[in-house]
Parts: structure tokens; C-alpha cells; sequence
């Protein structure tokens, strides 16, 4: 686990989301232009924005929404 200032640990989630097309749930994600590519796994495009407070994950049919990358890469 993450430790925060104040010895606090870090909140761990994954959040599934279903996608009927992933062309437009990438769209929907980068469309600020806050959000950028940052690789691939499994099959699923990677993305972070500026304040990384999350990393999502696009392909096969889902959205998926983490806490980190580990717990993405959990996930997937």
C-alpha cells in the first residue's frame, strides 16, 4: 500500500465500466486535452491526466477506472 502524509494509506479502487464503442469512450476521455495515451496492456489503451489522481484503461468493450496503475494492471 501507498502511505500518505499523516501515515494515512491510499484508497485502492477499480471502477468497470461497459462500452458499446471504445473509439468514443476515448474521445469522451482526451477531449480536453487533460488526458493523454500513456501505453497498452492486455489489449486495453492506457491513459493519465495532467493530475494523475487516476489512470484509466480503454479496450475490449470496458472502461476501466483505477487508483493506480498496479491496481489497473490487477484488473485487467
Amino acid at each position: 500500500s501507498i502511505t500518505l502524509a499523516g501515515g494515512k494509506p491510499k484508497p485502492q479502487f477499480v471502477a468497470y465500466l461497459a462500452s458499446n464503442d471504445d473509439a468514443k469512450a476515448i474521445a469522451a476521455i482526451t477531449k480536453k486535452g487533460e488526458t493523454t495515451k500513456t501505453g497498452d496492456y492486455k489489449g486495453y489503451g492506457e491513459f493519465a491526466g495532467k493530475d494523475d489522481d487516476v489512470v484509466t484503461a480503454v479496450g475490449k468493450g470496458a472502461v476501466l477506472i483505477a487508483s493506480d496503475t498496479t491496481s489497473l494492471h490487477a484488473s485487467a
